[in-house]
């Protein structure tokens, strides 16, 4: 399976065929480590380890990161890559 048969991304984007077990393996280009700890979370949803988020809302995180350049989880509270990158790492403690 590949990240963009999971994430929307253009057909010449690094991310879209890199395989979900390969982009584990952290790559210079995924900038902050953002498509790992998306990958990662993916994961953790699907074996249930992870029952507060659904693939939907991590999608949406992911659409507006790479769209907008932010994620505000709230209103008036803008998320960076960095920002997204900590709370995935939380989610897995």
């Amino acid at each position: 399976m590949t990240f963009g048969s999971i994430f929307s991304c253009p057909s010449d984007s690094r991310y879209f065929a890199v395989t979900l077990g390969d982009i584990l393996v952290p790559k210079r280009w995924d900038r902050n480590g953002l498509g790992r700890h998306m990958v990662a979370t993916y994961l953790n949803i699907m074996s249930g380890k992870i029952n507060f988020l659904t693939v939907t809302a991590l999608q949406n995180i992911w659409n507006d990161l790479t769209r907008r350049g932010t994620y505000s989880p709230t209103a008036g509270v803008k998320w960076y890559a960095d920002d997204v990158v900590d709370y995935l790492k939380g989610t897995m403690d």
